[in-house]
């Protein structure tokens, strides 16, 4: 089991460790400071929100908070977003939509979102991966 100890708070700093929740109703650009911060997206007209560039230990997850009528879309500095977003319903549709190289991510607006839907982004430096769930099919979409 890992164990958190002051060596390792030397070498990577409090940003894995800043465990804010952040109610978010207007366009917002992220920042490294804001590291290990858990945004819920609280507007149902819907915004975007910006990632600064990747660099090593960054981590944020975003949660909506109402059902969006205009769609939240969260971007990165270009296309490196990496991963994948778990849907409940099992159909034989489109189940679980994957980035390869994208460069945001759009939590769609209408009834396809649920109150609830997540995403998390982590970041080795050069990257963003991500992982998340949705309750429907066709809630998330990459470009």
């Amino acid at each position: 089991m890992w164990k958190y100890n002051s060596a390792e708070k030397d070498l990577l700093g409090d940003r894995n460790l800043n465990l804010q929740i952040v109610s978010l109703v207007a366009a917002k650009t992220v920042t490294a400071a804001e590291s290990g911060s858990t945004f819920v997206l609280n507007l149902a007209g819907g915004f975007t929100v910006t990632l600064p560039a990747p660099a090593l230990g960054l981590r944020y997850k975003f949660i909506t908070g109402i059902i969006p009528t205009t769609a939240y879309i969260i971007t990165a500095t270009g296309a490196i977003v990496y991963g994948g977003i778990n849907e409940l319903e099992v159909d034989n549709g489109d189940d679980g939509p994957y980035a390869t190289g994208s460069t945001s991510l759009t939590l769609v607006a209408s009834a396809l979102g649920a109150i609830g839907d997540w995403v998390t982004y982590e970041s080795d430096g050069v990257h963003w991966f991500i992982s998340g769930q949705t309750k429907l099919d066709g809630a998330v979409t990459f470009s």
